[in-house]
C-alpha cells in the first residue's frame, strides 16, 4: 500500500485530459483513502517555475534525491487508481510534507 508522503512514479494525465506520461507525484492522501483503490496526489515537475504554486523539492526533504531539480505543483491535485502507479521512488520527510500541505491548504481558505 502506498502511504502519505510517498513519492511515486505514476501515469499522470495532463489537464487537457488527452495526454499522459509517467511522472513523479507526491501521495497526499492518508491511510483511509489509500486503503481504497485510489490515491490523491500532487504532480512533481522538473520544469522550475518558482511561482506561488510551486514547492521546491530540495534533496534534504526526500529520502532519495530526485534526478533533476524538481518542484511539487501544489495546485494540481488529482486522484489516481493505484494500478496506474508504477513504483515508490522516495519518501518526503515530515517537515517538507507539512510545508507542502500548508501551501495546498491555502487554496481552500475563504477569500475576504
Amino acid at each position: 500500500m502506498y502511504k502519505q508522503r510517498d513519492i511515486v512514479l505514476a501515469k499522470v494525465v495532463y489537464t487537457n485530459q488527452y495526454q499522459a506520461e509517467l511522472r513523479p507525484a507526491l501521495v497526499i492522501s492518508n491511510d483511509l483513502v489509500n486503503s481504497s483503490l485510489d490515491c490523491v496526489l500532487l504532480p512533481i515537475t522538473h520544469v522550475l517555475r518558482n511561482d506561488d504554486y510551486s514547492f521546491l523539492l530540495s534533496d534534504d526533504l526526500v529520502s532519495v534525491p530526485m534526478k533533476q531539480a524538481s518542484e511539487v505543483r501544489t495546485h494540481k491535485v488529482f486522484v489516481l487508481e493505484k494500478k496506474a502507479i508504477v513504483k515508490r521512488i522516495a519518501v518526503m520527510n515530515e517537515e517538507g510534507f507539512r510545508q507542502v500541505m500548508t501551501r495546498f491548504g491555502r487554496y481552500f481558505e475563504q477569500e475576504t
